[in-house]
């Protein structure tokens, strides 16, 4: 019993490990940051990374300091928001720093 919750103890350190890893993206992978604003008023926000090896992640992205997380599919974070009017300001919030903020401008 005493050698079965050692190991379980160290699987579960492991899995900690590499949940932390996993939070965030290195600013190396990421390749851009897109946005656009649709006729309709939708902003759309892309985050494009250099390969896929980071689906299933997540990354942070804001309009006008709102954060929503998106999980990256594909090598990139695709996050569709409505409906906008105006000039507004699209942030890589997660992993930050990375990419200056993109202003889009909505009818």
């Amino acid at each position: 019993h005493h050698e079965f919750s050692r190991s379980g103890g160290s699987s579960w350190n492991t899995w900690v490990a590499r949940v932390d890893v996993a939070a965030s993206v290195p600013c190396a992978d990421i390749k851009a940051l897109k946005a656009n604003c649709k006729a309709s008023g939708k902003i759309v926000a892309k985050v494009v990374l250099f390969d896929a090896s980071h689906d299933g992640q997540t990354v942070t992205v804001a309009i006008d300091g709102t954060p929503t997380v998106v999980t990256i599919s594909g090598g990139r974070a695709v996050h569709k928001s409505c409906c906008y009017t105006g000039a507004h300001t699209v942030t890589l919030e997660d992993p930050a720093g990375c990419k200056p903020a993109v202003n889009v401008s909505c009818p």
